[in-house]
């Protein structure tokens, strides 16, 4: 079984750039991929980042982005609005009419999530968990508004009510819905779904800052409830693959990671010994490498895609094996990563780490320009 792993696209450019190297060539067929994986936040063009996303100024970089063109080019029906009501001389007065451009736009861009989403699906068959990007608990989409607009992030969360934000996840949620009748799809977000012997398992990032404890509290009982419903599906698989978009525990010197969820490390321990292969795929956008390695039977994918520059994943399950892959959507390179055991390795550097899972790690520094970089 070989899966395309994709995740953090943050902007309609970028994912089109990834959408039209998969095409170009027949890359699917010749690297004999089976599914495709969207782990999250496809949302978010306050996160984007120029190259491989390390070593430039954020401020000065979204400061700089050519706002109006982004604005045509994410929400061109909103945009209309937009232009045609800064000319009625009520506008500024009006807050219905601001609120209605937020919802709107708010509502424009989960659109495109479901056309980028059937258009993945139309490739291969497409497994999609949301990201805090794109959850109903935060409405980050909104800041994306803030940001064309030159407002601070914030600043447009009080013009719209929290109840019209819902109706348009709730819409977005059964759309997705209606797309996984499609034989080519499948929305994984606070389930589990069998097929051909591997069970997807998926963990959104509902809540952003888990040391807010209302927020935790919310993410945990989510997941402690799908990897409860989980279990039961254990029995006869050969692979159980958990997506997981909820922010991790990470500390650097050296770099370790943990899942941040109890419920997680629980189901994880508790099966380590099972006869199955078990994936943990974390993606975050901070990861500017992919990070392989097993750990207590747990094979560890820690991935960035493509806000570094139209980086990907390939993962293959052979058996008890499991290999990775980077892609590079921009230079078309792609390169195996050699996984490493962490209960028997010791590395006190970043650089250490990454000579681990990358035969020349000179050449990954000096072409992401990682010198320095805590999160490689």
């Amino acid at each position: 079984m070989r899966i395309l792993l994709l995740s953090d696209f943050h902007s309609n450019e970028r994912f089109e750039q990834v959408y039209e190297f998969l095409k170009r060539d027949r890359f699917l067929d010749k690297c004999k991929i089976d599914s495709i994986i969207v782990n999250g936040n496809m949302l978010g063009i306050t996160e984007m980042a120029p190259g491989y996303g390390h070593k430039y100024n954020r401020e000065t970089f979204l400061w700089d982005l050519d706002k109006r063109k982004i604005f045509f080019y994410i929400a061109p029906q909103t945009t209309k609005r937009f232009v045609k009501a800064i000319n009625d001389e009520e506008f500024e007065k009006s807050r219905k009419q601001l609120s209605d451009l937020i919802l709107s736009f708010a509502e424009e861009r989960y659109s495109w999530v479901l056309s980028a989403l059937r258009k993945l699906s139309k490739l291969r068959h497409t497994y999609f968990n949301f990201g805090t990007l794109e959850s109903p608990l935060h409405f980050f989409v909104v800041d994306e508004l803030a940001l064309i607009l030159g407002l601070a992030s914030g600043e447009l969360r009080d013009k719209v009510e929290e109840e019209e934000l819902q109706e348009i996840f709730s819409r977005f949620k059964q759309k997705l819905e209606q797309l996984s009748a499609d034989e080519h799809f499948t929305y994984i977000s606070l389930k589990s779904f069998e097929k051909e012997d591997a069970l997807f398992i998926g963990i959104p990032g509902v809540a952003n800052d888990l040391e807010n404890e209302e927020d935790a509290s919310v993410q945990e009982k989510l997941t402690s409830d799908i990897l409860e419903e989980a279990r039961d599906k254990l029995h006869g698989i050969k692979a159980a693959i958990i997506c997981n978009n909820v922010q991790g525990i990470t500390t650097t010197d050296p770099f370790q990671f943990a899942p941040g969820s109890e419920s997680a490390r629980a189901f994880m321990e508790q099966t380590k010994q099972e006869p199955f292969v078990t994936v943990f795929i974390q993606s975050h956008r901070h990861f500017m490498t992919t990070h392989f390695y097993k750990e207590k039977n747990w094979h560890f994918i820690l991935n960035n895609s493509a806000v570094n520059n139209g980086l990907f994943n390939i993962i293959e399950i052979e058996g008890s094996e499991v290999n990775c892959w980077d892609v590079d959507a921009s230079t078309g390179r792609v390169i195996g990563l050699q996984e490493y055991d962490k209960d028997k390795t010791e590395y006190n550097t970043p650089e250490e780490r990454l000579a681990l899972n990358y035969a020349i790690p000179e050449d990954i520094i000096e072409e992401r320009q990682l010198k320095g970089c805590e999160h490689m």
